[in-house]
């Protein structure tokens, strides 16, 4: 039974289902739920490991700048061809425009081409 992590919130919640296994096993400890934790852990792992188009450049404490790598695909686009395909495909909007929300959002984007791909710096906020 593979857990499905996708993003940070079904990270979070993976981390604390099994943080609330190992502090508090309960009275039986039972092979299925040894299996459930080794399994849990592993697809923790898997997520944490997994190969990445973007590293985050700047993080601070309400934004971050990541340099992200567009696919192979979009190497013969033209520059704005290439953006419009970054605002599809990457960037963040924002959906609660009430505010607080804790959601991120894009500010910005530097396109450039390296090595015959094209690149990005991407400057995005977290509302707060």
């Amino acid at each position: 039974m593979a857990r499905d992590i996708h993003d940070y919130d079904s990270l979070k919640e993976a981390y604390n289902d099994l943080l609330m296994f190992e502090r508090f096993p309960g009275p039986v400890h039972s092979e299925r739920v040894e299996e459930f934790v080794i399994q849990l852990k592993h697809d923790i792992r898997e997520y944490v490991n997994r190969d990445s188009d973007y590293h985050i450049v700047r993080d601070e404490l309400d934004s971050f700048v990541e340099l992200v790598e567009l696919p192979d695909y979009t190497a013969d686009y033209s520059e704005e061809r290439a953006l419009l395909w970054f605002k599809m495909y990457r960037s963040y909007r924002l959906f609660d425009e009430l505010g607080c929300g804790g959601q991120f959002f894009t500010t910005g984007v530097k396109l450039f081409r390296r090595r015959g791909r094209w690149y990005a710096y991407h400057f995005v906020s977290v509302d707060m």
